[in-house]
C-alpha cells in the first residue's frame, strides 16, 4: 500500500519578490539542503487553508494574507501518493524567522526560481514562476 501525503504550500509575495526556504541537511539525500516554498502536511481533520496558515507561521514566523488558491498538484510513484494544495499569499513583512528544519531563506524574482536546487515537490511549482503574469499577479 502506498503512503499518502496531503499537503498545503504557499507562494508568499512581499514587494514583488517571492519567498523560498532551504531545508536543513537530513537523511533523505535527494531532499537534503534543497529549496522549497513554505508549507507542510495537513493534519487529520484539518482543512487545507488552516494547515497552510499553521505551517507557514511555524516555518517562517510570517503572518500572511490569502490572495487565492492556485491549484491542487498531485504526484504519484511506486511508494507515495501526494496531493498538494497551492496558494498565493501576501506578507506585510520580509522579516523571516526560520524554524529548526530550515537553514536559509531568500526573497527572489520569479525568473530566479529555477536557479536553485529544488526539493522534489517544489519542481512542480515551476509553471507558476515561469508564468508570473498569469499566476502570481
Amino acid at each position: 500500500m502506498k503512503t499518502e501525503f496531503n499537503l498545503s504550500r504557499g507562494i508568499i509575495c512581499f514587494n514583488g519578490k517571492y519567498l523560498i526556504i532551504q531545508r536543513e541537511k537530513n537523511d533523505v539525500p535527494y531532499e537534503s539542503e534543497k529549496w522549497e516554498i513554505p508549507g507542510g502536511r495537513i493534519k487529520e481533520g484539518e482543512n487545507p487553508e488552516k494547515a497552510l496558515f499553521r505551517t507557514v507561521e511555524e516555518e517562517t514566523g510570517l503572518e500572511v494574507k490569502l490572495i487565492r488558491e492556485l491549484s491542487l498538484l498531485e504526484k504519484e510513484d511506486n511508494e507515495f501518493k501526494s496531493r498538494c494544495h497551492v496558494y498565493l499569499l501576501e506578507s506585510s513583512s520580509d522579516d523571516v524567522k526560520l524554524d529548526e528544519g530550515h537553514i536559509d531563506y531568500k526573497w527572489i524574482n520569479p525568473e530566479e526560481f529555477g536557479n536553485y536546487p529544488l526539493a522534489l515537490f517544489a519542481k512542480l511549482l515551476g509553471k507558476y514562476f515561469n508564468n508570473p503574469d498569469e499566476y502570481l499577479n
